[in-house]
């Protein structure tokens, strides 16, 4: 059995945004009272997570490397927001319901919205985000009511279109993107590998995926992680249930283990520590 311990791991649901720390094997609880928390992503001195503030509307909180709360940016409406991801002086927000991606510029506040849809309303569910090293962004959109979900190329965020490739069943929501892999999710979820353009399913289980991400472990293998949990009524998300987090080893995706996350009621998000796969290629601020 490959080693699954790979550091702390970042962690957002209905009813907390927490850390596990692998050092303790116990989940911290950073902030609580203001979800369903969703998007986590940190520049080199701040930690932001997006928190839907009980859909009063979306909250980004900023924590200091100890986890301080800082400061908190309103937008000021809802938005159903999901995953968030810092580039360069901006931060990109997934604006679900306005079917867009919003730019927070951390300079001025200023923000600016990316529609790519000419529709105002959620008729895409965008809801994931990735960019490239190089600035190829990737954003995944369930198109709902039986539709395929799609996950569409740009050539850097504001960009130019690149490509679209259908994700997954009709069944199946795409959701998480990191790398080259990309989650589909429904009753049955799915990870799907994307070589040069043809994407191949890797992993299949039964419950909902979200939340993706990678880290070394102590042998140097890279491992896969992916959010795992049961599938919930919205008004349900909120109990006090377990999920898990599922461990494959990336050579052959075969599943190594599982983290139990304590009443959390469903994993929205997690981001690991690891500098080596952070998902925006900086290191997380975190003291010891």
């Amino acid at each position: 059995m490959a080693s699954f311990d790979v550091g702390d791991i970042l962690i957002a649901g209905p009813r907390y945004f927490g850390c596990y720390r692998s050092a303790a094997e116990r989940v911290k609880v950073v902030d609580s009272g203001r979800g369903p928390y969703y998007g986590i992503s940190w520049s080199d001195t701040e930690v932001y997570c997006l928190a839907r503030n009980g859909n009063r509307g979306e909250l980004i909180m900023v924590f200091d490397e100890s986890f301080e709360l800082k400061r908190v940016m309103q937008l000021g409406r809802p938005i159903d927001g999901h995953q968030i991801l810092l580039h360069g002086d901006q931060l990109l927000v997934t604006a679900t319901s306005e079917n867009s991606i919003l730019s927070f510029d951390l300079r001025t506040d200023r923000i600016r919205p990316w529609n790519w849809t000419n529709q105002t309303n959620d008729v895409n569910h965008i809801n994931g985000l990735f960019i490239h090293p190089c600035g190829k962004t990737e954003v995944s959109q369930d198109n709902k009511k039986g539709n395929y979900s799609e996950v569409v190329t740009f050539s850097e965020p504001f960009g130019y279109e690149l490509g679209r490739r259908i994700i997954g069943s009709v069944d199946q929501g795409t959701h998480n993107i990191e790398g080259e892999m990309i989650v589909a999710s429904g009753d049955v979820s799915s990870l799907f590998l994307d070589s040069n353009g043809a994407c191949k399913e890797v992993y299949r289980n039964a419950g909902f995926f979200r939340g993706l991400a990678r880290a070394a472990n102590q042998l140097g293998e890279e491992v896969v992680l992916l959010g795992r949990s049961e599938i919930k009524m919205r008004h349900e998300r909120g109990l006090e249930l377990p999920c898990v987090i599922t461990a494959l080893l990336r050579d052959g995706f075969q599943e190594i283990g599982e983290l139990v996350i304590p009443d959390l009621g469903q994993i929205y998000e997690i981001r690991t520590t690891d500098p080596e796969y952070s998902h925006n290629g900086i290191t997380v601020p975190l003291a010891d």
